[in-house]
């Protein structure tokens, strides 16, 4: 997989093709959108095969040729009971106060705690991998529930 490959959302997606905006078949959560002939195809990045095409980019904005429409297809229109992507107290449209959290890590870690992180996709997504493994190694990590 491409170190900057592109992962899907449940958000309407455009890529920029032959200087035309095309929204990828099979939209999915996680996917990584790669092009099978004429086609783009949103996949499982398990099912990417070798000397496929697959998209790159980290901006959504329309910069390096993907855009995601915030508002999917509501318009704007959305109630407050509605379902929202990554609209969680934490996420990563709202800036986390991680000195806070920093301290409270080092506190448990200090006082003998039991750290245990409960990670997902996103830790792949977002390229955390490397600072992940760097948790593990210097003792913050005792336990991982992955989802």
């Amino acid at each position: 997989m491409p170190e900057d490959f592109f992962s899907t959302s449940n958000l309407p997606t455009y890529v920029l093709v032959d200087g035309t905006w095309r929204m990828p078949t099979r939209p999915r959560m996680d996917g990584v959108i790669v092009r099978r002939g004429a086609e783009l195809e949103t996949v499982e990045p398990r099912r990417v095969r070798q000397g496929e095409l697959v998209a790159i980019g980290l901006a959504e904005d329309g910069s390096q040729g993907i855009v995601v429409h915030p508002e999917g297809f509501l318009g704007g229109s959305a109630s407050a009971n509605e379902f929202r992507f990554m609209s969680a107290e934490v996420s990563r449209e709202r800036p986390a106060n991680y000195e806070d959290l920093a301290r409270r890590v080092e506190d448990e870690r200090r006082n003998g705690g039991y750290l245990v992180w409960v990670v997902g996709p996103a830790l792949v997504h977002s390229r955390a991998r490397a600072d992940f493994e760097w948790f593990i190694t210097n003792g913050y990590v005792q336990a991982v529930l992955i989802g």
